[in-house]
């Protein structure tokens, strides 16, 4: 027989005996025993193998055993890119005059630019131009094997695309005024400053950069160049890009956070020949602000759990406590804060303290369980409630893995309120505000679970003597 007639012919009569079977009731089909798999011990606090936060350290964070954040949706495979491209900046910048007539015109750009795509033309023509690249196709440089012509404006004239075929932006065009042997008795001007005038949110330790038109008699423009207000900044440094184009000045102290900031050049700034700048220059800008802020405990992600109960009835703030019980209870006390009310705009997070107020103590638990540990942690949006520990979400929380190494805490710096600098902790977290819907959270414990003595090392913190938990101080700059 034809093998594959005898397998369709078996198939047949199975399908035949599988349909008889089930319609008269009748089992025939032999199915293996189900075996349980091995049974597995609950998470405990005592056991060595879990991805307890204080076993290993680990950069990553762990899986959020609160809200997971997966709303089930596809990977975003990214974003066009539509922006168009601009002019950074030239050199010679737009309007220099006294141009040396063996200049190199440099061009730089927002992006990287498809270089088959850039063209830049120069009126009056110039012969033997060449054009290069820097390796990231976002500068370009204009050479001539001609000596440009004396006492001549020329316009540059730039167009182009980006890799993703956006074409450049405006302003394309720019002009500069070469030397030569006729006298120059055109005034300076002032090109460009640094910072913009007007401009807010000026860091304290701003340099100040003023770009003339031309080289500059130095002397006579830093003996022109002042700072109106605040007062005492006028004992400036002042330093010259090798052209005597660019004057830097760094202020004698940093001003003020807030304050604003006035300088000007008058028209005793001379350059090279010379010629009087012809108006004086007045500017100003704004020095970033100073805040504070201090947020009270967030309920929801802050109380005591213990292990093995992993039991936590509610999110109320009554009585929390860290060590070990006398059931050989092993406590961790967690601290998180919701910071939704810090401005968006914030430019630096200076300075973020913990404080937590231990209103007693039973025990020697810093004797006894080794040292207090402060671990940065992530448990999404709470701290779970559970009544037999039960919960699978709270055992996770209690075992999180830490962001970062721990921070020892020393016994003399607990207290009423005990205190410790978590800066560049927040400002990881701050980084992920989005990602954490603003939320920073911590985790306090023993590097020992408990001493097994059946005798109570702990700490307490109790509402009627401190109704504060924990606060977190945030001190910020803003625009």
């Amino acid at each position: 027989m034809n093998p594959s007639i005898r397998l369709k012919s078996h198939f047949a009569l199975l399908l035949i005996f599988i349909s008889f079977t089930v319609n008269s009731g009748v089992a025939c089909v032999e199915i293996p025993d189900i075996i349980d798999p091995p049974a597995q011990e609950p998470p405990d606090a005592g056991t060595a193998n879990l991805p307890d936060a204080g076993d290993r350290d680990s950069g990553i964070p762990q899986p959020d055993a609160g809200d997971l954040g997966n709303d089930g949706g596809s990977i975003d495979a990214g974003t066009a890119d539509t922006t168009r491209p601009t002019v950074l900046t030239t050199f010679p910048l737009n309007e220099s005059t006294q141009v040396k007539l063996d200049t190199k015109i440099r061009v730089a750009f927002s992006e990287p630019m498809n270089r088959p795509t850039v063209s830049m033309s120069i009126q009056p023509p110039v012969k033997g131009i060449n054009l290069t690249w820097d390796t990231q196709d976002s500068e370009a440089t204009l050479t001539f094997t001609n000596l440009l012509k004396e006492n001549t404006r020329y316009t540059l004239t730039i167009e182009g695309e980006d890799r993703a075929a956006n074409a450049l932006e405006n302003p394309k065009s720019f002009f500069f005024t070469t030397g030569g042997p006729a006298p120059d008795m055109q005034p300076p001007t002032i090109l460009a400053t640094t910072p913009a005038d007007s401009k807010i949110g000026v860091n304290r330790d701003t340099l100040i950069e003023v770009v003339f038109s031309e080289p500059m008699s130095k002397p006579e423009t830093e003996a022109a160049f002042a700072v109106i207000s605040p007062a005492g900044l006028n004992n400036s440094t002042m330093t010259w890009n090798p052209a005597a184009t660019v004057l830097t000045v760094r202020l004698a102290a940093a001003p003020p956070y807030g304050s604003q900031v006035v300088w000007q050049v008058s028209t005793h700034a001379r350059d090279a020949v010379g010629n009087m700048l012809e108006q004086t220059k007045q500017q100003g800008f704004r020095i970033v602000r100073e805040g504070v802020a201090t947020f009270d405990f967030d309920p929801a992600t802050s109380g005591s759990v213990g292990a093995p109960s992993y039991y936590r009835p509610n999110f109320i703030y009554n009585l929390a406590t860290l060590g070990d019980t006398a059931e050989n209870e092993s406590k961790r006390l967690f601290l998180g804060f919701l910071v939704s009310g810090l401005p968006e705009d914030l430019t630096l997070i200076r300075q973020a303290t913990l404080r937590w107020w231990t209103s007693a103590q039973q025990g020697n638990p810093h004797e006894n369980l080794g040292h207090l540990m402060l671990e940065h942690v992530n448990i999404g949006n709470e701290l779970e409630a559970s009544h037999f520990g039960d919960n699978p979400a709270l055992i996770a929380d209690y075992h999180a893995l830490s962001l970062n190494s721990a921070i020892i805490v020393p016994p003399n710096t607990i207290g009423r309120p005990g205190t410790v600098d978590i800066t560049s902790w927040f400002q990881s977290d701050w980084l992920l505000r989005n990602e954490r819907n603003h939320r920073t959270q911590y985790r306090l414990r023993f590097s020992s679970q408990t001493d097994g003595d059946n005798i109570s090392d702990i700490l307490i913190s109790d509402v009627e003597t401190d109704p504060k938990l924990a606060t977190l101080e945030i001190l910020y700059e803003y625009p």
